[in-house]
């Protein structure tokens, strides 16, 4: 049925983790990247892949692809909030800095 099934399943996995992982995480100032900005990451890159994917795909494989995408949305908006309050900006697969 669906062609991209490790993408999907990797989304689903990071969507249904993040709620339980952002309140569950404690803050480490002495690692150099917070767990929450690496969930975050990792929910946009899989986010983008399967948005990505979807378009590759036919009739009700595509139709169920562009439902798992609405069900991540907010994930995905929550996880971009979040790496824009660390002063990071992410294009194209690539994690860019900004400047403050």
């Amino acid at each position: 049925m669906l062609r991209k099934t490790p993408a999907l399943l990797g989304l689903l996995t990071a969507l249904a983790t993040v709620t339980a992982f952002a309140a569950d995480t404690n803050s480490d100032k002495q690692n150099t990247v917070d767990p929450e900005v690496e969930l975050a990451l990792t929910i946009v890159n899989d986010y983008r892949t399967l948005r990505n994917s979807c378009s590759d795909l036919d009739g009700q494989a595509r139709m169920d692809c562009f439902y798992r995408l609405r069900i991540g949305l907010w994930d995905y908006k929550a996880a971009r909030e979040i790496l824009t309050a660390h002063g990071i900006r992410v294009e194209s697969g690539e994690m860019v800095a900004q400047s403050n």
